[in-house]
Formats: structure tokens, sequence, C-alpha cells
């Protein structure tokens, strides 16, 4: 109730969300009002986002909100809608506040619109050390993951610190120290168009300054709503 009479008093940007198929749709609302002795809050959607955020909530029992100037993830049961434009919502029993390092993540692989570059090495009989230029394969404030093939897997070990990788899109470049959390495997099938196996290697940052993060945070939200623009024209 407080985190949301917070955001409600503040004007705070507040995002519907939800995943069709392997897409992430947001649709951007406000908060209305808050109806204490009823548990339950009216939102409706800013102006431009009226048809996404129908359609991320009409016939859904569940409404996920994301309020980025709290990091804060609610999962909200849809109560009534008043009219296409106002839907009362329960308070939730559950909060999430998502640490930076699990912020949500865009996907910008397909459009090779973010660069990472980075030298890495390799200990076996010889040390041997290689220059890498990749696309970010997604990205957050919080980490991001690119894709290596099966020759340059060697490189790469769960926990392997990368240091001073460069960052950078069209405007931007930044400098950040980064540990490898994870690697997957990923086949090539109908919808990544790869043309052969590849591996996902999926990092945390461990140094990166708060400039960077914010620009990071802005980036992601803004590319969400401009694919999201372009969705609705078409």
């Amino acid at each position: 109730m407080n985190l949301l009479s917070g955001a409600n008093a503040r004007k705070s940007e507040v995002f519907v969300w939800k995943f069709f198929g392997n897409t992430k749709h947001i649709g951007q609302v406000r908060i209305e009002y808050m109806r204490k002795n009823r548990k339950d809050f009216c939102i409706s959607p800013i102006e431009g986002q009226e048809h996404i955020v129908h359609e991320l909530i009409y016939l859904q029992d569940w409404v996920d909100l994301y309020i980025p100037e709290s990091l804060a993830l609610l999962r909200c049961s849809l109560k009534s809608i008043d009219s296409p434009q106002r839907y009362f919502l329960k308070i939730p029993v559950f909060a999430g506040q998502v640490e930076r390092r699990k912020s949500l993540r865009l996907h910008v692989h397909d459009s090779s619109e973010v660069k990472l570059t980075f030298s890495k090495s390799v200990t076996m009989l010889n040390t041997m050390s290689q220059r890498f230029t990749k696309d970010c394969f997604d990205l957050s404030s919080g980490g991001f993951s690119f894709l290596v093939s099966k020759m340059e897997l060697k490189f790469f070990q769960v926990n392997d610190s990368i240091q001073a990788m460069e960052i950078k899109t069209k405007d931007w470049m930044t400098v950040v120290t980064s540990s490898i959390r994870s690697i997957l495997e990923v086949e090539p099938d109908e919808f990544n168009n790869l043309p052969y196996k590849v591996w996902r290697i999926n990092c945390a940052f461990t140094s990166i300054d708060k400039n960077s993060q914010k620009y990071l945070e802005k980036f992601i939200f803004e590319r969400i709503k401009n694919d999201l623009s372009d969705i609705s024209d078409a």
C-alpha cells in the first residue's frame, strides 16, 4: 500500500508488461487513485498507450506492473474494468523489489545496436589471449549476455572475470568489469535463425558507475517504448 501510494503521489512511471511467446510487450499507465477501504486502486493508460494497455489487461486474471523508480514488481488481480481506459486492481499481497543485477532485460541482438569489446585469455598448454567484438544479445542495468562459437567457448568459464570491457551504443560508451554467471547452449531453430549451435555467456556487472546504470535503465525503457510504438502503428 505504501509503495503504491508513494508512486501515486510522485506521479511515478508505471508499466504494465507481459510476454507473448518470446517477445516482451509493455504499456505505460498512471495510478489514478487508491481506495484503501476497498483494498484496490485504479490505473489508466497515458495518452497514446490506450490500445496496448487494453490488449495487455483485457481478459487477464493477473496484471503485472513494474515501477522503475523503486525497481518494484507487482502482480495484481484484475478486479473490474470501469471503462475501456480505467482498470481497478486489487492491492497485491506480494511485491518484489528487483536487485539491479536482475533488472528487466532487453533483447538487442537482432539490431546489433549494442557492441561489446574486450580481451579474454585462457591457459591450457599455453596462455592464449584474444580480442573479441560481440553484438550484445540482451542487456539490463545489472548485466548482459552475448553468443560465442564452439571455437571461442574455451575462453569462457563460469565465475571468470572480464576486465575493462567496453559497451557501446551509437551515442554512448562506458567501461565495465563483469563476472560470468552461467553458460547456456543455444540450438538453432526457426525463431533464432542461427546457422549452428552457439553458447550464450550470461554476465553480471561487478563494477559499473551509477551514471552508466541510469543510462542503461533509460535506454532499455525508451527502446521498449519505441518498439511498442512500431507494433501499435503496424
